[in-house]
Formats: structure tokens, sequence, C-alpha cells
């Protein structure tokens, strides 16, 4: 097996590389300990595993690793949803903020039926339970197996945000709408489920990003304050859209989402920011269907001088018939 190389990354274009034997996965089930059940989807074809991979194909840098395993399919192609995410992550692989996909391969597993009884992300998975594992070669067991790394700091939604890192949040932020705009540019990629559970962040030792945009004419140098933003899941996305609609309608999706945090954490805080403004002016631009590279300068302009901030909200009265 050809050894696990990995080269430098760069904002410019050069990427994470990993040579891997994914058949090696399907072949020895031992290789991969399952921890954690990390989601339950709707559909019970699909199960997303937090796991350890335990020999040196990997090596200690990824040895925590995330398993999605389905036999999904698209209506539009019959292609499998997981060869669709992999192909996708292959042509962005040179663009700074879209996730790695370490490897994808095709094995019977029937670990769905294994895990039925577990609800929630708080139980775990006995150490028992393996991929690829299934006794009955049928098709209904055939599943594509898609592994990726884990990002131990996880999403921009399941984050606690304080006003002390705010600003990371709007630089973030700003990181995404720059990636993004790269790769429609390159190759017309829209994601069409851009949630904040889609968008994580991890560290880096990098200082700055640099973007090409506009036919690698303009580039866009951001500072990264020690992080930077994997955007992941493209089972809805596509390439080689021309539409600039659509480009616009994934950033004010996006967007919304940050200021949708209406939901208050633990400590009954939640984000507040003043986003009218910028989401106007998206719409416009999703309306009129604008050419990219200027309206983005403005949009990052937009973003840079907006306030955002965490509100903690007062504890709301509740109607106790027992106190008139």
């Amino acid at each position: 097996m050809e050894e696990l190389r990995k080269t430098s990354y760069r904002g410019k274009g050069n990427s994470d590389k990993y040579y891997i034997d994914c058949s090696h996965y399907a072949e020895n089930q031992d290789s991969i300990e399952t921890e954690l059940l990390l989601k339950n989807t709707k559909n019970p074809d699909v199960t997303i595993l937090k796991a350890v991979a335990k020999d040196e194909t990997i090596k200690k840098k990824n040895r925590h690793i995330v398993v999605k395993i389905s036999r999904e399919k698209d209506n539009n192609t019959n292609e499998y949803m997981a060869q669709k995410e992999y192909r996708i992550a292959q042509v962005l692989n040179g663009i700074s903020g879209f996730i790695k996909y370490i490897c994808i391969f095709g094995c019977y597993d029937n670990i769905n039926e294994k895990i039925k009884p577990i609800k929630t992300e708080e139980n775990p998975i006995p150490i028992t339970t393996k991929i690829c594992d299934a006794t009955e070669k049928i098709e209904k067991n055939w599943k594509y197996v898609l592994i990726m790394p884990y990002i131990q700091e996880g999403s921009i939604d399941g984050f606690i945000w304080r006003n002390e890192n705010i600003e990371l949040l709007k630089l973030l932020i700003i990181h995404t709408v720059l990636s993004l705009t790269v790769a429609f540019e390159k190759f017309g990629f829209v994601h069409k489920d851009l949630h904040l559970g889609n968008v994580l962040f991890k560290k880096t030792k990098i200082k700055e990003i640099e973007y090409t945009i506009e036919n690698d004419e303009t580039q866009i140098t951001v500072q990264t304050m020690g992080y930077k933003v994997v955007i992941m899941d493209f089972e809805k996305g596509n390439l080689n859209e021309k539409n600039t609609f659509f480009f616009w309608d994934d950033l004010i999706t996006f967007l919304k989402n940050i200021d949708g945090k209406k939901t208050p954490n633990k400590n009954n805080e939640m984000i507040e920011w003043d986003d009218i403004e910028i989401l106007g002016f998206l719409k416009n631009r999703r309306k009129e269907k604008q050419p990219i590279k200027s309206n983005v300068n403005k949009l990052i302009n937009l973003i840079e001088n907006s306030n955002m901030e965490i509100i903690t909200l007062k504890p709301q009265l509740k109607y106790d018939p027992n106190k008139l």
C-alpha cells in the first residue's frame, strides 16, 4: 500500500491529498472501530458515525474519522449520493474552505439494524459494532461508505459564541462567502443546502488565505485568526451552474441562518445581527442575476461593518394561576 502522504496547503490552490487504499477498510472490519452515532437522519438508509481508524493507513493526524454509510440515490442521475458527494469534493479539492474527503468504497453493511435503539448523540455505540460485516450479500445491504476527517471544533451552528469571539464568527462568514465565490466562478458549484450545520471550522497555522476570483485576475486576502472554514455535505449541490441566481440564493440561505439562530443556548443567549441591509442587497442581486466580482467586494464590506453581538434574554414569566 502506498504510504499516506500529505502536501502543504495554501489558499492559491494546493491541497491536502491523501493516498489510501480504500478497499483495505472493506476487507478489514477491525481497522475501523465505531465510537458514537453522530446523526440519526430521517432516511433509515443513512448512518453517520464517529470512529477511530486503528491501522496506519490514516496515521495519527486523522485517527478520528467520520464514517457516512448510505444507499441513497440521486433521483435525477441515479448516482449514489455518497459517490456524488465524493465526486464534487474532488472537483473542489483545490479551493480553500471545502472538506477533503479521505476515501469512498462500497461494501455489504447492515449497521442500521444494529443501532436501531440508539436515538441521540449522547448514546455511545458498542465497541463491537463494525461496518462492512453483513453476512447476507443481498441488494439491501449494499452500501457506500464515505470516510472524512473528524473536525473537533464542529459547526458554526453547534459552537457557543461569545462577544469575545464574535469577530471570529464574522471572519468565518467572510471566508465562507469567498470560498463559495471561487467555487461558483471556477466550477459553477452551488450548494443548495447551506444551513449552519454544514459549515464547520477548524484550527489552522495559516495566517491568511488568498482567494482568486474572476478568471484569476482578482485576489482577495483575508486573515484567519487561527481558524478556517470547512464546508461539507454536497448531496443537493450541483456543478456547472451558470445562473447566478442560485449562487446568491446560497448566500441568502446561509446568512439568514446566522440571524435565524433565535433559539437561545443553555445560558439563554442568542446572536443579534443587523443584517437587514445585507439581506436586502443579496435579494436584489438574486433578482437581477448580477455579476459576482464587484458585488462580493461590497458584500464583504457590509459584513465587516455590520453590528453583531450576543445578547442575554430575560427569563420569560410563566403564567401561574395560583398567584392570582
